[in-house]
Order: C-alpha cells, then sequence, then structure tokens
C-alpha cells in the first residue's frame, strides 16, 4: 500500500463485537450440554433492539448452531480456536501467526458457518455501519484515492457506495466477515479486476505463509524511477518510452512483494499511466522551459531545471498521478550525467526545449 487508512475506520466495531458475544454465549452452553437462548434474549441486551428484528441472522444462527450440536468436542475445538485465529488482526498479517481456513473446519459446519457471517456482513449496509465506516475513512484521507494502488480516484460518500473489500476472504476465514478492522475501502478496479478473491496471507503456488501489509497501519512509500533507463521501452504517441523500473523505499520488502503480486502495481502503473502520458510530461516541462533562458544550455542547467520543475510546478502529494510524473522528471534529472546516455537524453530534452522556442518566435 501507498499509505495507510485512519484507525478511525474500525472504532464502531459494534456489530462484530455483538456477534462475537452471541457465538461465544452459545457455544458455551452446548458445550455444557444445555440450550442456547432463544432469539432474541441471545443477543446482548445493549444491541438487542439494534438486531431482534433481523430474521436472516435468527435462521441463520439456528442453522449454525444445529451444525455445531452435532460435532464432537475435538472439532468443536476446532471451530472455537478457528473464530480465535481469523480475528487475530493485525498479527495475522506477520509470517508466524497460526491461522485455520475455512476447509480446516469439520465439513459439516463449514456452509453453516459461511452462510451466518454472509448474512452478518449483509447487515452492515442496512444499519448504516457501512456508509458511516466509508465516510470516516474517507473525510479523514489525505488524497481522496484508493491507498492499495494510489491512483484510482474514490467517489464522495454520498455517490455509489466504492468497494469495502475483505482483506482476509470471507469465504475463506468467515469469522473475521464482518470485523471493520478486515474491512476497508478499495477501488473498483483494485477490488474486482486484481485482488478478487486471493488469499493475502497465503502464497498460492506453493501455499505457504506470506506477510502483507496492514490496511490501518503501513508506512509511507515513496516511488523511485531512477533506475529505468531511457529511450528502451515501448513506442508510444511516436516516443520511446524510457524501460520503467519501479522501486519502493519504505515499508518490508517481502510485504511489498506481497502487494505487488496481488494488485500488480508496477506493471499497472507502466501500461495505464507511464507510458501513455511520458509524451505529454515531457511536453509540458518543454513548454515551461522554453520560457526560461539559459534553462537546457548545459547538462547541470537541464538537470536544475528538470528537478526545479519537479519540485515546484508538478503538484505535490498523490493527486492526479502526480507522484509518477514527479518521480519520471526526476529520473531524467538523475540521467542527465556525463555517461553516453546521458549525452543523449541531453540532447533529446534541448532539441525539443528548442524547437517549442523556435515554434513560439
Amino acid at each position: 500500500m501507498l499509505f495507510s487508512y485512519s484507525p478511525i475506520g474500525y472504532q464502531d466495531n459494534w456489530l462484530h463485537d455483538t456477534i462475537m458475544q452471541m457465538l461465544a454465549s452459545d457455544f458455551m452452553r452446548i458445550d455444557l450440554g444445555k440450550k442456547p437462548s432463544g432469539w432474541p434474549t441471545c443477543i446482548p441486551a445493549a444491541r438487542r433492539d439494534d438486531l431482534k428484528s433481523r430474521r436472516s441472522l435468527r435462521d441463520s444462527r439456528v442453522v449454525l448452531l444445529k451444525a455445531y450440536l452435532v460435532l464432537d468436542p475435538a472439532e468443536r475445538t476446532l471451530v472455537t480456536d478457528a473464530i480465535t485465529q481469523q480475528n487475530a488482526i493485525p498479527q495475522l498479517f506477520g509470517a508466524n501467526t497460526p491461522c485455520m481456513s475455512l476447509t480446516d473446519l469439520p465439513e459439516i459446519s463449514r456452509e453453516p458457518i459461511k452462510k451466518f457471517f454472509e448474512c452478518a456482513f449483509g447487515l452492515l449496509t442496512g444499519l448504516g455501519l457501512r456508509d458511516d465506516n466509508y465516510k470516516l475513512v474517507y473525510d479523514a484521507l489525505d488524497y481522496k484515492i484508493c491507498a492499495f494502488c494510489g491512483v484510482e480516484i474514490l467517489d464522495a460518500p454520498e455517490q455509489k457506495r466504492e468497494s469495502l473489500d475483505h482483506y482476509l476472504p470471507i469465504a475463506i476465514y468467515p469469522f473475521a466477515g464482518v470485523d471493520f478492522r478486515n474491512l476497508s475501502p478499495m477501488g473498483t478496479k483494485c477490488n474486482s479486476r486484481y485482488k478478487l478473491k486471493q488469499d493475502i496471507i497465503i502464497e498460492p503456488a506453493t501455499g505457504n505463509r506470506r506477510l502483507c501489509n496492514d490496511p490501518y497501519n503501513s508506512p509511507a512509500l515513496t516511488l523511485s524511477l531512477v533506475d529505468s533507463e531511457p529511450f528502451f521501452g515501448n513506442r508510444v504517441k511516436l516516443s520511446n518510452c524510457p524501460k520503467w523500473v519501479v522501486n519502493w523505499q519504505g515499508g518490508d520488502p517481502a510485504k511489498l512483494k506481497t502487494w505487488e503480486d496481488v494488485f500488480a502495481i508496477s506493471s499497472r502503473y507502466v501500461a495505464s499511466s507511464l507510458d501513455p502520458n511520458f509524451r505529454d510530461w515531457i511536453d509540458h516541462f518543454c513548454q515551461w522551459a522554453k520560457r526560461r533562458a539559459g534553462s537546457a544550455d548545459t547538462r547541470l542547467a537541464l538537470r536544475e531545471s528538470l528537478l526545479e520543475f519537479a519540485e515546484v510546478v508538478v503538484p505535490e502529494g498523490l493527486s492526479d498521478s502526480s507522484f509518477l510524473k514527479r518521480a519520471t522528471i526526476q529520473m531524467l534529472a538523475h540521467r542527465c550525467d556525463e555517461s553516453e546516455q546521458g549525452s543523449r537524453v541531453f540532447e533529446w530534452l534541448k532539441g525539443q526545449i528548442d524547437e517549442n522556442r523556435s515554434l513560439a518566435a
């Protein structure tokens, strides 16, 4: 992730807490040979009025408890342990915290557990919690963009609802299915085209655990393109783009790898922003530089002009992919050195600036 969402996004977690209390009481009573409490007395008193009319929750609870009732003691322990493990967030985003998935549980219990938590998740919308949560996160953002890609604009709360992603998929880790600590806003492309139902903590090829970023507590990243090679990339708009090399500064390399693998960040940047916008960014710089005397008289002058443009003209922050534009201009400044490639960069940009001056004369 480029940055993390504000922890304010998971503070009002009462539905998850209430569901956990209900199940803990239900399972304990069954383990003691007692009948579970009836509806709605099984709902903690503080939230009874909020949930007592939710028939879908009532009915799916009955099916879940019937499945739990027929389990033997060892199987019941698996279920209760899975509840604890799947909600051990953010520890689960590290490598060593154990976590059973739905398929590790007794088969007879899997579908009832999944249906119960899918039902509970649906209540987040009906109770207004989903919209309230999104507004809190959105209002706290410095830049109204998806933290997972840094380029997709998030719609305002009063517009059509953005995706609320199960970071740990509900189909695999259903006991975290209503936990706002496991739910975060995500741009539609990131959610529906890239992450989909991928298991964020399991590497698909090997089945081994992997590290991942915490959506609510990750360091802000800085992107660098200085290792890119001008002129050796794709040809777009009659210009050869650089052969892009995306490097990240800040963050754990193993977590960055998971992020890249799941969301295809670098390839998306290249295909959807760096290549198609490169020519326009160069034109913008040359238009600016033509009005400044001596801006490209020497390599040093051109380098300083590039750095000034990146610092002063390109907007700060992440809006409108400005961080990619700034990194591109900084890369060209870095490449404008005494090497053979530096000579080519200098001659190319100087020629572009001189041509702009000629056309303006």
